[in-house]
């Protein structure tokens, strides 16, 4: 899948690792771009036409103004140095020259992509912010396609799962008429969206045929 989108960016590397030395955890793989000038020139671009839905666009704010920081020319090496600390602290003095929505990610953050929806947006609505190729790459991502035993039968589930993004998830349930409700797992502090129900798993089944570029192809196969 790495090899997959730096052919269609035409830019970056893939670096791999190898296995670690623990049964049942193979080597790691990433993709990397740290030209400044195609990060500006080619992926800011990207993310600002198709905004994240995450809380992960708090951490697109900070990427990008880490590279205002380090393209501003007035500054010196070492005031570049320092800013950029206090970036990754979320420890804004009054000194700094920059500022973002919040000294650090609070807990009920929204995605300003999103913060425009609720739960009785429209599914008209909802669609045209959550396209189904955002979901595709969002279930390669996050959600799991499980098959478990279930008292001399086997059931199969959809599942997703996030940290933080509670409205992201209800809204998913509403585009998808997934019956059972968004929960919380205070053990593992976690949002989790699943459904067994036999119409939204053929639904499902039906919107990401084809579609997987990852490893999540298999388990959708299976």
């Amino acid at each position: 899948m790495l090899y997959y989108i730096k052919k269609h960016l035409g830019y970056g590397r893939v670096l791999k690792s190898e296995a670690k030395q623990v049964v049942g955890q193979p080597g790691e793989a990433h993709f990397i771009i740290r030209d400044r000038k195609v990060l500006n020139e080619i992926i800011f671009p990207i993310f600002d036409k198709y905004p994240l839905l995450t809380c992960k666009y708090f951490s697109y704010l900070r990427f990008k103004k880490a590279y205002d920081i380090l393209e501003n020319n007035s500054l010196s090496t070492n005031q570049k140095n320092e800013e950029i600390k206090i970036l990754l602290n979320y420890n804004k003095p009054a000194t700094a020259s920059w500022s973002l929505p919040h000294a650090a990610l609070p807990d009920d953050y929204i995605s300003p992509a999103i913060v425009h929806l609720n739960e009785t947006s429209s599914h008209e609505e909802i669609r045209s912010t959550i396209s189904a190729g955002w979901l595709v790459g969002f279930t390669e991502a996050k959600a799991n396609f499980v098959i478990s035993p279930d008292i001399g039968r086997f059931n199969i589930e959809y599942t997703l799962v996030h940290k933080l993004d509670k409205l992201l998830l209800q809204l998913i349930k509403r585009l998808l008429h997934i019956p059972s409700n968004v929960n919380y797992n205070s053990s593992k502090k976690i949002y989790v969206l699943n459904t067994k129900n036999s119409r939204v798993i053929e639904k499902i089944i039906n919107l990401f045929a084809g579609k997987f570029k990852g490893m999540k192809s298999l388990e959708f196969k299976l």
